[in-house]
């Protein structure tokens, strides 16, 4: 049954595919099936060469709130990424992986922690992990899922987000956000205006939420439920840094090197860019030195950058 869709909704939840006909069906009905209902579904195809367009070309046809866009060519999942928001008519945005789904409820509890506090400036459900077939994956213990390659991820850790202090928000990014979630909030479009979105290099992702952290805070909406599949088709599949780079832009000649120099010029970026009072801009940047001389963090930079492996230098006179 088709639904008429505002010329202004409220929401607009962007979907940037390539090749997606596996799983992209089931990501798009769990949307239409949310009980919030003044939506939009920004699909964007980079010339896919599987059933992603007849998929697609079936729900435009079917509700009004699906719209289809098909790009001439493959520009990347970055530039896929920024013309799905550049796209975006709505109040609050949200990107959604297209193969991934959500709750009957996300859209309802997001909207609703987001008109209620002006300071926030991101939703985000609880998140479970599923595999290829939908089904939940093993846990170990509350929490902490096994994938069939025997990684360990554990989510819906305990952060300080919503603090009033931008650095106790910003520190919590930084030191606590490993696989990145949270970037597929909702968020209020005005402010993802303000950031990089996301940008061309691995990594921009947490970027993007440290950008949005000194803005303001991001809540949990523990009622709702975001479904996130691990498969090994996936862009987090990926292990070789030519491939990323290949994933994000078609253009890109650096791999994991720029990446890791491009995501630290972006968490510097977070502090002199944004409207920080000057003790705020001075807590934010003692949080990224301690980062960076953090474990292994900085002997990974310059290993990226210059070569350099400390593992093999020797110590010995």
């Amino acid at each position: 049954m088709s639904e008429q869709v505002n010329s202004s909704p409220i929401v607009s939840i962007g979907i940037p595919v390539y090749n997606g006909e596996n799983y992209l069906e089931e990501a798009v009905n769990s949307l239409l099936e949310q009980s919030f209902r003044d939506f939009e579904i920004i699909i964007c195809d980079n010339a896919s060469t599987d059933r992603t367009e007849e998929i697609c070309n079936t729900f435009q046809a079917s509700d009004n709130r699906v719209k289809y866009y098909r790009n001439p060519e493959n520009i990347g999942a970055a530039g896929n990424y920024k013309k799905a928001f550049s796209l975006a008519k709505g109040k609050y945005f949200k990107w959604m992986a297209h193969d991934d789904t959500c709750s009957p409820n996300y859209l309802e509890e997001c909207v609703k922690n987001l008109d209620a506090d002006p300071d926030v400036v991101m939703c985000f459900p609880r998140v479970v992990l599923i595999g290829k077939d939908s089904d939940t994956l093993p846990l170990i213990k509350e929490n902490t899922y096994i994938t069939p390659t025997g990684r360990i991820i554990t989510t819906n850790l305990q952060r300080n987000f919503m603090s009033s202090k931008p650095g106790e928000r910003y520190s919590e990014v930084l030191f606590k956000v490993d696989e990145c979630y949270e970037f597929f909030g909702l968020s209020r479009r005005e402010n993802i205006e303000k950031t990089s979105q996301h940008d061309a290099f691995y990594g921009s992702d947490k970027v993007l939420l440290c950008e949005l952290a000194v803005m303001g805070k991001l809540k949990e909406a523990s009622n709702a439920i975001a479904y996130f599949r691990i498969h090994d088709q996936q862009s987090q599949a990926l292990k070789d840094s030519k491939e990323r780079a290949a994933w994000i832009s078609p253009d890109l000649n650096y791999g994991a090197i720029m990446s890791r120099v491009k995501c630290v010029q972006g968490y510097f970026r977070c502090i002199s860019s944004y409207s920080l009072s000057v003790p705020d801009r001075i807590k934010c940047l003692y949080i990224l030195l301690s980062w960076l001389v953090n474990g292994n963090n900085w002997r990974l930079l310059i290993k990226e950058r210059f070569g350099i492996d400390f593992s093999k230098v020797s110590t010995s006179g």
